[in-house]
């Protein structure tokens, strides 16, 4: 088994519960560039309309109130347009995640 056989093994054994907190999953999910981990943490940081101070420096400070301000725009108006507006909002970001996540995928063994 190659690494690359390996690495799809263990991102599809990892639930996103197991990280601990969304923004210990969008941390990770940078890290090794994985986009719909980071994406998902997007989303439960703006479900549950609340992020601490250690969270906003982990994720960094821009994406937070991001995050934040996507949370009260939607949650009481149209909760189903979040995942949308998260599409959009960190657009570039989740691109260039994805990007590196195609081309981790394409390396040769």
């Amino acid at each position: 088994m190659d690494c690359l056989n390996l690495r799809n093994i263990a991102l599809r054994k990892i639930s996103w519960s197991r990280f601990g907190n969304p923004t210990q999953q969008i941390v990770l999910g940078r890290k090794y560039s994985v986009s719909t981990w980071v994406e998902a943490g997007y989303k439960a940081i703006v479900a549950i309309r609340n992020i601490s101070d250690e969270q906003m420096e982990e994720i960094g400070l821009l994406e937070s109130f991001k995050l934040l301000r996507i949370s009260q725009k939607y949650q009481a108006y149209n909760p189903s347009a979040t995942d949308n507006e998260i599409k959009e909002t960190f657009k570039d970001e989740l691109q260039s995640i994805a990007t590196a996540e195609k081309e981790f995928f394409e390396r040769p063994s």
